[in-house]
């Protein structure tokens, strides 16, 4: 699936707020300095408006509804693409405010009043997330975590997920709880590299011509990246790029160039309300008399009428009336929600621009807002201005507290289970605000040592939580396999089952002591089950190691695995060897023969499949390692993984070839877990007759009963062909296929360029208890 779309970071605390003054407010005999500091940080703020609240509480509610995942808002995540705009917009506003007061633009400030802002939430965010992953997440969930909260810390999220690719977006593995970083990722790094682009522009006293160019030349690069890189199998890419994505913000950043003068105007005070005090900046008073700027839009008088604007001279620049910009906003708004209750997140020309077109009309909206009139008093509904006040702990807090207040976890369904989760998230976002982010962002709390200290001891248990949790990984995935296992689970030997024509040695009459060691390499299928196949291993006293990985296969970064496995030979020197690759390919680049593009489900791509195969079990059954192939099991999933059915056929028929062309290559049959008839099966009963769910909710990978079945299968398999092989045998001469006829004895040692005999390939373990216990 497609990753699930986070809310984006809430970008100046609130609407409109004033650019912050190094002091606190002056007390008792104020000097005239400070007073003078006063009127600089007014001069530098922008006009109050509670519309845009409004308007940042209507995105992060489409946000939260599309989580709740009811099913009648699937584009509800465009609400990000709305807070980008906002955010380029009010922070394009505020930098040209400062310039035109100062005539410069103090970066380190501008980057101090940020983490300000964002910091202490995110932080807290973290975690809760470790806690949840500790309490109640998976073992993937736990394995993945110290990488994803370190991203997260560097707000580097976006690329963190990018990289890790099918591994973070396959169906059957839980979504990280800090998934949702990647949108605050993007808004640092653009709030890093934007001011240093100001600075410029200023220090080279750039024409507001200038300023166009530069600002849309930024936005070229960001259509022309997306249609470049633009590709049906990896909008991932496009969805949490940073370059993608800059389109959405640079909007808001234009649109703030064009109404820059009628800002400037604004704040002269000439026909607007009387001051209200909002939210300031850290270090800004707070104060009937320095309060967060005059209020935007017209005053409404009695009878609907409204006071002189001088909002209309920039109004009548563009050609522009507010009953003009009314209509623009309320289309806008009508589109929007269209939009919301529309799309999808795989919805395909979202990439291909259609992302632009929402950015369009975040503009249009925050255009009506910010010049008034019916839309602007509409977004100034008290309860939705109070939201967008918190939006940003809202988004902070609600993805974890949703994945952790699931039925699962509390047994709550339907409307109980939406209050439950609302509740938390509010409970949360409210606490966080008035006691966490309100005191710092206004400067109650200082930088001196004791703050450093707290610092740097919340970033040490942010990153110890982290690696903790990762390392419950293991016993996590073997605790939830052991509660949900199976009493006798009953397997089915499909009747389509082709027994190999190799030759394997007569089993050794004395058994054998088990092997020390066993590589596996494989996919998402076996590094899913790993956990349990290790313990399952450890407790007949082997150890395991596991290469390869999710959403990889043999033709991974064009046959990348050959490498690995030699490499893990050679380090690791494994007495067995488990090969699987079920049928994916691995990052969707195209697999290259002779330097060409092979393209996907021809004859040509799975004849280079088939020679890979064949490399890498010569490469497995070097100096006289017991080697099997795991046929991969029947497969019913959605389409997300491509034509995947087919595939595992024509894998499989490859792996059951090899066994012909390389006598002594043994099978580990996963076809088993299958209905009578050898087709899918979501249940199988358990002794009692019971149905006990065995296969993952995307139709490929396996529910924590599926994959005890497998652990069993797999170590009994290994354990018997290891006996039937007479163990590890000595190394072969170079040219000599292992396997090989030779005359020798099972269970002696062979001479140089020797292998052990050969005979009928051994049948799968198709008992009811695959674990022969």
């Amino acid at each position: 699936m497609t990753p699930s779309a986070e809310p984006a970071a809430d970008d100046d605390g609130g609407a409109g707020s004033p650019v912050a003054v190094d002091q606190t407010a002056p007390s008792g005999v104020a000097d005239e300095a400070a007073s003078a500091t006063t009127r600089a940080a007014k001069a530098m703020s922008l006009p109050r408006n509670t519309a845009l609240d409004g308007l940042r509480g209507l995105a992060v509610a489409a946000v939260v509804i599309y989580h709740l995942d009811l099913g009648w808002m699937q584009g509800g995540f465009l609400g990000v693409s709305l807070f980008f705009t906002i955010s380029g917009f009010l922070i394009t506003s505020l930098v040209l405010a400062e310039r035109d007061h100062t005539g410069t633009l103090d970066v380190r400030r501008f980057w101090g009043r940020r983490f300000r802002r964002l910091l202490p939430a995110a932080w807290a965010g973290l975690a809760l997330a470790i806690v949840y992953a500790l309490a109640a997440g998976d073992a993937d969930q736990l394995r993945k975590l110290p990488g994803d909260v370190i991203a997260a810390l560097a707000y580097v999220a976006n690329w963190h997920f990018i990289l890790a690719g099918d591994a973070y977006t396959a169906g059957y593995q839980a979504p990280s709880p800090v998934l949702h970083y990647w949108s605050l990722a993007i808004e640092e790094q653009f709030y890093v590299v934007f001011p240093l682009i100001v600075a410029l522009l200023v220090a080279r006293k750039a024409s507001q011509r200038g300023w166009y160019l530069v600002m849309g030349g930024l936005l070229a690069v960001s259509m022309v990246t997306t249609l470049a890189i633009y590709d049906p199998e990896r909008t991932t890419n496009i969805y949490f790029g940073t370059v993608t994505r800059a389109a959405e913000l640079i909007a808001g950043v234009l649109l703030a160039l064009a109404l820059h003068g009628w800002w400037t105007r604004r704040r002269s005070g000439a026909g607007v309300d009387a001051p209200s005090v909002g939210e300031s900046e850290p270090g800004a008073s707070v104060s009937a008399d320095a309060d967060a700027g005059p209020r935007v839009g017209p005053r409404v008088g009695p009878g609907g009428a409204t006071s002189t604007d001088p909002a209309a001279v920039a109004a009548s620049r563009w050609g522009l009336h507010d009953h003009t910009a009314t209509v623009v906003g309320a289309l806008c708004l009508i589109a929007t929600v269209v939009l919301w209750f529309t799309v999808e997140v795989s919805t395909d020309w979202l990439y291909r621009g259609g992302f632009w077109l929402v950015a369009l009309l975040s503009s249009g909206l925050l255009y009506s807002v910010v010049r008034g009139g019916a839309l602007n008093r509409a977004l100034a509904w008290r309860p939705l201005v109070g939201l967008g006040l918190v939006s940003y702990g809202v988004y902070v807090f609600h993805w974890p507290l949703f994945l952790w207040i699931d039925t699962a976890h509390t047994g709550l369904t339907g409307f109980a289970l939406v209050v439950a989760r609302l509740s938390a998230t509010a409970v949360f976002a409210l606490v966080s605000y008035r006691f966490l982010e309100t005191p710092i962002r206004h400067g109650r709390v200082h930088l001196d040592a004791r703050a450093i200290v707290g610092i740097v001891a919340a970033l040490a248990l942010l990153v110890g939580g982290a690696l903790f949790a990762g390392s419950r990984a293991t016993a996590r995935a073997v605790d939830v396999v052991a509660d949900a296992r199976p009493t006798n689970p009953v397997v089915t030997q499909p009747p389509a089952t082709v027994k190999p024509k190799g030759t394997t040695a007569a089993a050794s009459a004395t058994p054998l002591a088990p092997p020390k060691r066993v590589l596996i390499l494989g996919d998402s299928i076996v590094h899913q089950a790993y956990p349990v196949i290790a313990d399952r291993f450890a407790q007949q006293g082997i150890d395991t190691k596991v290469i390869g990985g999710p959403g990889q296969s043999l033709m991974h970064n064009q046959g990348r695995w050959l490498s690995e496995l030699q490499a893990a030979i050679d380090s690791y020197d494994p007495d067995a060897i488990v090969l699987e690759s079920c049928c994916g390919y691995g990052d969707n680049q195209p697999y290259l023969v002779d330097g060409k593009p092979v393209a996907l489900d021809t004859d040509e791509l799975w004849a280079a499949w088939t020679k890979l195969a064949g490399d890498a079990a010569d490469i497995a059954m070097k100096d006289g390692r017991t080697v099997a192939w795991v046929l991969a099991p029947p497969a019913s999933t959605n389409g997300y993984y491509g034509p995947i059915e087919t595939r595992i056929g024509r894998a499989n028929q490859i792996a059951l070839t090899l066994t012909e062309t390389h006598p002594g290559l043994e099978l580990i049959d996963w076809r088993v877990i299958a209905g009578p008839d050898g087709s899918y099966a979501e249940s199988l009963p358990d002794g009692s007759g019971k149905l006990v769910e065995v296969r993952a909710k995307d139709g490929l990978h396996f529910a924590p009963a599926g994959m005890a079945i497998l652990a069993d299968l797999t170590v009994a398999d290994v354990l018997k062909v290891w006996q039937q092989h007479g163990g590890r045998t000595a190394t072969t001469a170079a040219g000599t296929r292992p396997g090989t006829t030779t005359g020798t004895q099972p269970g002696t040692t062979a001479v140089a360029g020797a292998a052990p005999d050969s005979g009928p390939a051994s049948e799968p373990s198709t008992a009811g208890d695959p674990g022969g216990r």
